[in-house]
């Protein structure tokens, strides 16, 4: 099983700020094709043609 945790702060002179906190866990037997599927999707819709050329990121995902 592999397990990925990400975390995101805000800046502390924001008022009230929260921090938010994610987990993924994928067994390593899938964890090919999920990547394979996921550059395929990269590429359709942000055009790259490496997988190293875009991140992910929840307020990209979010605004487009």
């Amino acid at each position: 099983m592999l397990v990925y945790v990400d975390e995101s702060y805000r800046e502390a002179s924001t008022p009230n700020c929260k921090s938010t906190f994610a987990a993924v866990l994928i067994s390593e037997d899938r964890y090919r094709a999920f990547d394979k599927d996921l550059f395929k999707l990269k590429k359709h819709f942000w055009k790259i043609q490496e997988p190293t050329q875009l991140e992910l990121k929840g307020r990209l995902l979010l605004s487009e």
